[in-house]
């Protein structure tokens, strides 16, 4: 893995106030593959969507949220950089995960 310590893994996941998406992502007996596909995110859309679609809790701490990094250690990472694509890339581009 290339640079662990700057780069998030995991974050909050989005305000959901209907519930719509923690009951699609949390049904009766899920599995933890299940759960952890809804705090993944694939399209830029994810990071940059409405709240239909957001899966980053942006402003879940003031202006940013905290952040898992890959090396283990967690942070405050403000909402610029949470928008940020690169803020998230592992640099893995084999397809292997």
């Amino acid at each position: 893995m290339f640079r662990p310590a700057e780069v998030v893994y995991l974050t909050a996941f989005s305000d959901d106030e209907a519930g719509h998406d923690y009951n699609r992502a949390y049904p009766l007996n899920a599995s933890d593959y299940h759960i952890g596909a809804w705090y993944d995110f694939w399209r830029g859309r994810h990071i940059h969507g409405d709240s239909r679609v957001i899966r980053i809790g942006l402003n879940r701490h003031g202006r940013g949220t905290n952040g898992l990094f890959f090396d283990s250690h967690v942070a405050f990472v403000p909402k610029a950089d949470l928008k940020k694509p690169e803020t998230y890339d592992d640099g893995d581009y084999t397809g292997r995960h």
